[in-house]
């Protein structure tokens, strides 16, 4: 019986390798976002960036609804952070149906 030694340059070897990297760098970005999302009494509360990233808006038209009052938000030294329930009962309270001719008769 003969032994044999996988090496690291062994191509199979190097795939595994590279494909932990992969997940390993996946994980980290996870448990970024998970440590980033906000808690607190059940409620989820999000960073500017993170619901401008959500809503496909800049950070500055976030700062132009908070400043006309279209947008609830709490600033706890000098973070602004948003309540997840309130902005969906923002988005809901702006829904407008599409219009349909079909139904004027």
């Amino acid at each position: 019986m003969q032994n044999y030694l996988i090496g690291q340059q062994e191509p199979c070897i190097e795939d595994l390798l590279e494909r932990m990297e992969k997940t390993e760098k996946a994980l980290d970005r996870q448990l970024k976002t998970a440590v980033a999302d906000r808690v607190f009494g059940g409620e989820q509360f999000l960073s500017d960036v993170q619901l401008s990233q959500r809503l496909h808006i800049s950070r500055r038209t976030l700062q132009d609804y908070r400043s006309v009052g279209v947008l609830p938000y709490y600033l706890i030294s000098g973070k602004v952070i948003y309540k997840e329930s309130d902005i969906q009962r923002m988005l809901e309270k702006a829904y407008r149906p599409i219009f349909d001719s079909r139904n004027l008769v």
